[in-house]
């Protein structure tokens, strides 16, 4: 059954609608256990930030999909940009640190990494020639579990792939649990590859010019 929602860019007015299907999609990530409020300024990173991009399916005024990437780095970013957020939802939810000990010691480490100067690197330290070519990250895609089936998912990642090549990517890339064989097939199908694999993840990467 083909869908008739409309796929739109993604704006302030459909955070909340993603983040209701980010939650309910994925109810264990670290992001939805951080509470709302984070999920909020996450998304709301997405849409400020000039490197972010994104795409929504509406219809009847209900967002039933969204996928959000970048043109370059976001994780650390984000977490400068929702640092309170960070804080707060930890605060309010201490069982974290004991049930997600190792995951919350990762991010910290990481990304306190990334609040840090970092000294004797240019931007310019190779020749323009020996540059990678732009690429594009898709960091989430979800899709309500009432739409399932519908082709909705397909619809918003030409849609996100449309809007990385007006960006000037060459290829954009993703990662996935390893067990969600769903996505995996619906990647793959839409000519995905395999770059890497992990027992937790699959990194994938599509040529787009």
């Amino acid at each position: 059954m083909e869908h008739n929602a409309e796929i739109l860019p993604f704006a302030r007015q459909h955070i909340l609608g993603v983040c209701g299907i980010h939650a309910a999609r994925f109810p264990h990530s670290r992001s939805t256990m951080l509470g709302m409020r984070f999920l909020r300024k996450m998304y709301e990173w997405f849409l400020e930030h000039p490197v972010a991009f994104g795409v929504v399916a509406v219809r009847q005024e209900a967002v039933r999909g969204f996928a959000v990437g970048t043109t370059g780095g976001y994780s650390r970013a984000i977490f400068r940009y929702a640092l309170p957020q960070i804080v707060l939802g930890i605060a309010s939810r201490p069982w974290l640190l004991l049930t997600q000990k190792d995951r919350m010691f990762n991010l910290w480490r990481s990304h306190i990494r990334g609040l840090l100067p970092r000294y004797g690197v240019s931007r310019n330290a190779y020749p323009q020639e020996k540059q990678k070519k732009p690429s594009a990250a898709l960091a989430s895609i979800a899709v309500s579990e009432s739409e399932q089936g519908r082709g909705i998912g397909r619809s918003l990642l030409e849609a996100f792939e449309g809007m990385a090549r007006e960006r000037g990517c060459y290829s954009m890339s993703l990662s996935v649990e390893a067990d969600n064989s769903q996505a995996r097939k619906a990647y793959e199908k839409a000519g995905w590859v395999v770059t890497s694999e992990t027992p937790s993840k699959v990194h994938y990467k599509k040529q787009i010019r």
